[in-house]
């Protein structure tokens, strides 16, 4: 049965679809850049024992550009981990909007269904009434006529 509230329902449900993706989406960026991070710290990790080994080497210019790389990295990460509480935030408010037009939908139907029952079974009532009065009428002739 459709109800006034199917329109809102159908937006609400295209917002969420929306809001998924774009939890997913965020979701595999923060991922990434975890990895990212881990990939930096491993990396910067090899280049010390290098280092180590290589006293003539000279890597503290990489060094550097490492830890700067995974200091920006970290707060990409921070970003993303905040866009993502955001967003889950926002789906959760959608998503509670959403089961309020449900469950509103849902009130209208029992109400309609209801209001429909009511007319049925009042139908019915005046379709016996009126065979009663029918009935009534006719015996009253009959008596009349006896």
């Amino acid at each position: 049965m459709r109800t006034p509230y199917d329109g809102a329902r159908r937006l609400r449900q295209r917002e969420i679809d929306d809001l998924r993706l774009s939890i997913t989406a965020q979701a595999e960026e923060l991922a990434t850049l975890r990895s990212e991070s881990d990939r930096l710290a491993a990396a910067a990790e090899r280049e010390k024992c290098v280092a180590a080994e290589l006293p003539l080497l000279s890597s503290h210019a990489y060094l550097a550009r490492l830890r700067d790389r995974k200091l920006q990295v970290v707060r990409d990460g921070d970003a993303a981990d905040t866009r993502l509480s955001d967003t889950r935030g926002q789906a959760l408010t959608v998503f509670a909007a959403m089961r309020a037009l449900e469950d509103a939908a849902e009130s209208f139907r029992v109400i309609a269904d209801r209001a429909a029952t009511a007319a049925e079974q009042s139908a019915g009532d005046d379709r016996y009434g009126a065979g009663v009065a029918q009935a009534r009428g006719t015996a009253v002739r009959r008596a009349r006529a006896a």
